[in-house]
């Protein structure tokens, strides 16, 4: 076995992709829907899998946009509610791509230190104080890159927190459904959807080369989103479809099976838990990180999404702290 442990961007490993079930998928979706899934337009997204997340989320279909990965969606995002020099918050540390998106449009990206439970409300709350930024970014299940969940009481004070000053909140919850052991905390929206953007994608449950990611959101803010994307792009991702009347290729079923297979090739084995308490002073918790891990008789590598370094990411200075 080697004590090789390789540390980069999160990189589903190509065991987990549901091969046979997504070439049934893209063969459904050319034959059964060649004059959508081949053509111009449906700028929201494909109308069926809108239905399918609307359906899920328990929204409308116009609260629903489909896009090119979430990060897509984060850019257009950003652009629609940031002005040049506007302030945005995130966690420290936090996504890198996500930061550098938002720079690109002209935002100020300052970092608010994480604990054990998720960001610190107290020093988001002195921050928002001082100036109310167009957004707050958050990753509030199994965060990237520290790995903490944001507790149930810090996800109600940052809706609060939303609603009294009027910025907007962006939960990217890619890693959600991946959970190994224990039960969801309900999702931002879920206590308040008012402020709160909601946004994944099939990258880390099916495959990132498919790039389909989603937003919910107002309708109001999808309408406005929407019509950025028609001006970006001629016409969205050509994704999977939902099942037609006789094909089962996608169903809820086939869609668990895939999840199924991740969370077990995901999961922590044993013989890294036992690697890493040999590792003295090891900070890392392979327990709580979000990590990809392949494991055989000879070898194990674990690749961990990495820590941005930027400048800017420091801890928001607070009076009296």
């Amino acid at each position: 076995m080697s004590d090789q442990i390789v540390f980069t961007r999160g990189v589903p490993p190509p065991e987990a992709f549901p091969t046979d079930e997504l070439g049934q998928c893209f063969d459904a979706a050319v034959r059964n829907d060649t004059a959508v899934v081949l053509q111009y337009g449906q700028q929201p997204g494909y109308a069926p899998l809108r239905s399918q997340l609307a359906e899920e989320y328990g929204v409308s279909e116009e609260e629903v946009l489909v896009g090119n990965g979430s990060l897509q969606l984060q850019d257009l995002v950003s652009a629609q509610l940031v002005g040049p020099g506007m302030a945005v918050y995130t966690e420290q540390p936090s996504y890198d791509r996500a930061i550098t998106t938002f720079r690109r449009r002209g935002a100020r990206v300052t970092g608010i230190p994480l604990e054990s439970d998720g960001i610190s409300v107290e020093r988001l709350e002195a921050a928002v104080e001082r100036e109310v930024p167009a957004f707050v970014y958050l990753v509030p299940d199994f965060q990237n890159p520290a790995g903490a969940t944001l507790s149930l009481d810090k996800r109600q004070k940052v809706v609060e927190l939303a609603n009294r000053y009027g910025f907007w909140v962006i939960e990217d919850i890619p890693y959600r459904k991946l959970r190994y052991r224990g039960e969801d905390l309900p999702l931002l929206r879920e206590i308040d959807p008012s402020r709160v953007i909601t946004m994944s994608s099939f990258s880390k449950l099916l495959s990132p080369g498919i790039r389909v990611g989603f937003m919910i959101a107002p309708a109001e803010l999808v309408r406005a989103v929407t019509r950025l994307g028609e001006d970006t792009y001629l016409s969205p991702v050509c994704p999977p479809p939902p099942p037609h009347e006789n094909d089962d290729a996608y169903d809820d079923g086939g869609q668990h099976r895939g999840l199924d297979d991740s969370r077990v090739l995901l999961h922590e084995p044993p013989v890294f838990a036992e690697q890493r308490r040999r590792r003295k002073g090891d900070a890392l918790n392979a327990r709580d990180f979000f990590a990809f891990q392949r494991c055989d008789d000879r070898s194990i590598e674990c690749i961990l999404s990495r820590v941005s370094t930027a400048e800017d990411q420091l801890p928001v200075r607070v009076a009296g702290m």
